[in-house]
């Protein structure tokens, strides 16, 4: 199972526009097939991955409701699947103590994806035929154009930046360029 970010838009803003601004933000566009997603998709709606070409396990939107990161588990479970491999007790340890030092080493702050994804949504909503962008999060365990149950919910930008870290998972969250 992997958690994906999904996001909605009006159709009547051209794809190229949409291509534009997503790869300004080194993002890519992965388009979903929304006929099984229709409860929730909007005829008049593009429905697309923003996407970097993998997963958005991990992601920062929604982290504050995710359990915190256990070293004493990762260290556990390290340590049998190194064993397994046929490791020795002293390169298991500096293997784990190596994984650990790197975690977070040179990569972006929470802060940082956060403004990212801000940045994005704000650019969208700059466009001139946007209204609203809708930000999904889902933990997929099957194809994802599977059908999903969620909310739709409206958000005012002023809570943009409070919100993404702490969204709910299957809940379409859409953020209006007018007053809610």
């Amino acid at each position: 199972m992997c958690h994906f970010v999904t996001m909605t838009l009006e159709d009547s803003i051209p794809k190229s526009s949409v291509l534009e601004i997503l790869n300004s933000q080194d993002f890519g566009m992965d388009e979903i097939d929304s006929s099984d997603n229709r409860h929730f998709v909007h005829e008049n709606e593009h429905y697309f991955q923003p996407s970097s070409g993998a997963c958005n396990c991990g992601t920062v939107l929604g982290s504050a409701n995710a359990p915190d990161f256990d070293v004493d588990a990762f260290r556990s479970k390290e340590a049998i699947r190194l064993k397994r491999k046929g490791w020795g007790a002293s390169k298991i340890d500096r293997a784990i103590e190596e994984s650990l030092a790197s975690r977070g080493s040179g990569a972006p702050t929470s802060k940082q994806k956060l403004e990212r994804w801000t940045h994005l949504i704000e650019r969208f909503l700059q466009m001139p035929d946007a209204r609203y962008v809708g930000i999904l999060l889902h933990e997929y365990s099957g194809h994802m154009s599977s059908r999903i149950d969620v909310l739709r919910k409206p958000v005012s930008p002023k809570e943009l930046r409070s919100f993404l870290h702490s969204m709910d998972e299957d809940v379409l969250y859409e953020i209006s360029t007018g007053p809610n």
